[in-house]
């Protein structure tokens, strides 16, 4: 899965869940299916793409 569609992917589960997080949204592109999410460099949880939703939050 490309980075481009774990992105999509993270940003409509976010909209649907209240909005964009304010700052920098990062993920690491290390799985194809499952990936940390980092806002500001701080964690948030791990994300499954497949999913579409969080597996944790921190």
């Amino acid at each position: 899965m490309s980075i481009k569609d774990k992105k999509r992917i993270l940003t409509d589960w976010y909209r649907e869940h209240g909005g964009l997080p304010k700052g920098n949204l990062d993920i690491d592109a290390d799985t194809d299916t499952v990936g940390n999410v980092f806002v500001d460099d701080s964690y948030v949880g791990a994300f499954d793409y497949c999913k579409g939703e969080f597996i944790t939050l921190a």
